[in-house]
């Protein structure tokens, strides 16, 4: 995981929001809350460095909102390019991070709408061979 958020910094949330005071953290922190206001919807990623949760595992998950033309609003799945922005932002170019499917009785999906990214700390994964990728 980097060593520094430098692109994702000015997204933070700092402030103690209304229905999320508990994601508000300070610059610098290695866990908290990052809304981006796209032109197409807002995104929202949180943040674990895996060593303030006690996890073990470095973790962004990644959802989208978007206004409809009635005003409501609706979760969206985020994008590849979503994607690949929050690993560029919270991981370094030569770190592999995974999405999991994991086994069905171990299943957990609150929002079918979030995605997440993963990391084993202080593990490098091994990736297939390029050829196959």
């Amino acid at each position: 995981m980097r060593k520094k958020f430098e692109k994702a910094e000015r997204y933070r949330v700092t402030r103690r929001l209304p229905g999320i005071e508990r994601f508000a953290s300070v610059p610098g922190d290695r866990f908290g809350m990052f809304i981006v206001a796209h032109p197409e919807f807002n995104i929202r990623m949180f943040l674990d460095d895996g060593v303030q949760s006690g996890s073990g595992w470095e973790h962004v998950s990644v959802s989208c909102k978007v206004q409809r033309g009635d005003g409501t609003i609706a979760d969206v799945m985020p994008p590849w390019e979503t994607m690949m922005m929050a690993k560029d932002w919270f991981w370094e170019d030569e770190e592999c991070v995974v999405q999991f499917h994991p086994p069905r009785s171990v299943y957990v999906n609150r929002n079918v709408y979030v995605l997440h990214l993963w990391r084993k700390v202080g593990v490098d994964l091994e990736t297939p061979p390029t050829v196959l990728v």
